[in-house]
């Protein structure tokens, strides 16, 4: 697609790295990997594989700050825009439980960052494969999840922002030619995802 020959343009790169430049990624193993391949750092991570709802407010990350919690790296640095992509390892729990914790760590974030803009994420699909036999970790339930994360973000005036267009198949399911273990996209297709995202808020 034109997002991933723009991933390979220098110039557009070098772009879309002044444009993340005061944003702050929160995430679990997903935004683990963004961290690690998509060559942003000018962007500030707090991300830990198995992050969730429950979790993310307590939890110890490593950010530039040293390893702090997420409230203390709200309350000391400064961000222009705060992406939020939680849902997949909540996915054992009770919905509205789930509905609960998401709206509390939105308020506290909105909260410590009063003037960030913040962008709730989608969770990205599984394939179909994993799907199909997986009785927690499938599509169907991350479409339920997806539909209460766009639920609190129309509730609370925050852009929803959904990646599964450019990574699914036909069958809305990741597509199996961009993944090794059926649920995170391989190295090289976060350069993509980072400059989708880009070309998405710019």
């Amino acid at each position: 697609s034109d997002v991933m020959a723009m991933a390979d343009d220098p110039q557009a790169v070098e772009a879309e790295r002044a444009f993340y430049k005061g944003t702050l990624f929160i995430g679990d193993s997903r935004t683990v990997g963004m961290r690690q391949y998509s060559g942003m750092d000018t962007a500030e991570y707090f991300c830990a594989t198995g992050m969730s709802s429950f979790n993310v407010m307590t939890e110890k990350a490593g950010t530039s700050l040293g390893k702090v919690d997420l409230p203390t790296l709200l309350s000391k640095a400064s961000f222009d825009r705060i992406f939020i992509m939680l849902g997949i390892n909540e996915l054992g729990y009770n919905r509205t439980k789930i509905a609960e914790k998401l709206v509390e760590v939105v308020a506290r974030v909105r909260e410590l960052q009063p003037k960030a803009a913040i962008y709730l994420e989608a969770n990205m699909h599984v394939t179909s494969a994993r799907s199909q036999k997986d009785a927690i970790y499938n599509n169907v339930n991350l479409n339920e999840i997806n539909a209460v994360i766009k639920g609190i973000a129309n509730e609370n005036g925050l852009a929803y922002i959904d990646v599964n267009p450019l990574f699914d198949d036909a069958d809305g399911s990741l597509n199996a030619e961009y993944t090794f273990d059926h649920t995170h996209v391989l190295g090289k297709y976060y350069k993509a995802w980072s400059m989708w995202l880009y070309k998405q808020c710019s």
